[in-house]
C-alpha cells in the first residue's frame, strides 16, 4: 500500500518534469534492492539552466507533497548530475552526456521499470 502511494507520487512528478521538457524520464522501483529508497526518478536536461529549473520543479512538488529533502542543496551551478534525496524518492537530473557516463540504468539493471501509464 505504502509503495503504491510512492509510485503514484513518482509518476505525478515524472509527468510534471515531462511537461517542463525533461528528457528520457525513467522510473526505477528499487524497493526490493536497497533500503535507501523505493523509487529512482531519472531525467535528462539539455543545459545547466534547464537542470536547475527541473531541480526547482521537483523540489517544490515533493515538498508540497510532504517530503523532506535529506541531502544539501546543489551549490555547484554547472553540476552535470543533480541528486535530490527525498527518502522514498530519489531524483537524478543529468545534463547531456553525464547520464550515459554514470549509467544508473546499467547499475540498477535488475530493477523493475515503472511505466508512466501503469
Amino acid at each position: 500500500m505504502f509503495l503504491e502511494k510512492t509510485k503514484e507520487k513518482a509518476k505525478a512528478l515524472a509527468q510534471l518534469l515531462e511537461s517542463k521538457k525533461g528528457l528520457d524520464i525513467v522510473l526505477l522501483d528499487v524497493s526490493e534492492k536497497t533500503p535507501i529508497a523505493d523509487i529512482f526518478v531519472l531525467v535528462s536536461s539539455d543545459s545547466f539552466i534547464h537542470s536547475k529549473a527541473l531541480e526547482d520543479y521537483a523540489r517544490e512538488f515533493l515538498e508540497k507533497e510532504g517530503y523532506k529533502r535529506l541531502n544539501p542543496l546543489n551549490t555547484f551551478a554547472e553540476n552535470p548530475w543533480v541528486l535530490l534525496d527525498y527518502g522514498d524518492i530519489i531524483v537524478h537530473i543529468f545534463k547531456g552526456e553525464a547520464r550515459a557516463y554514470y549509467d544508473i540504468e546499467k547499475l540498477w539493471f535488475d530493477t523493475k521499470k515503472i511505466e508512466l501509464g501503469e
